[in-house]
């Protein structure tokens, strides 16, 4: 199901692999390098984006009042903090996309030569 936004995804991991935390905190430059990715989303069924969205909130927690808590609750399926939109949501989706899959994408960017004969 996250295929389709995979492509998109390799230039904002290659950011945050490059120490990419300051682009966390720059709205702007933040917007402009997600674009494709939320155009990816959006083009996808919504049962798609939405299973996406459900998996990987559905590991992100926050501090609320000294505790931990899940910011998404799989079984409603809905976001448990009234103050998390979009401009939040989507940032921390990349995140767990791009921490969970960094090593497949760091395999798509090797090049071409290289293979497991290589590898000895």
């Amino acid at each position: 199901r996250i295929a389709p936004v995979i492509p998109p995804l390799i230039p904002v991991y290659l950011r945050l692999a490059q120490g990419g935390a300051p682009l966390m905190d720059d709205p702007s430059s933040l917007g402009e390098l997600l674009q494709p990715f939320t155009d990816g989303l959006a083009a996808m069924k919504d049962e798609d984006a939405d299973y996406i969205m459900g998996v990987c909130l559905g590991v992100v927690q926050r501090q609320q009042n000294g505790a931990w808590a899940n910011v998404w609750s799989t079984s409603q399926g809905v976001c448990m903090f009234q103050d998390m939109d979009l401009g939040v949501i989507l940032p921390l989706i990349v995140r767990v996309i791009t921490q969970n899959l960094g090593p497949f994408m760091q395999g798509l960017l090797t090049s071409q030569g290289s293979g497991p004969a290589d590898a000895q």
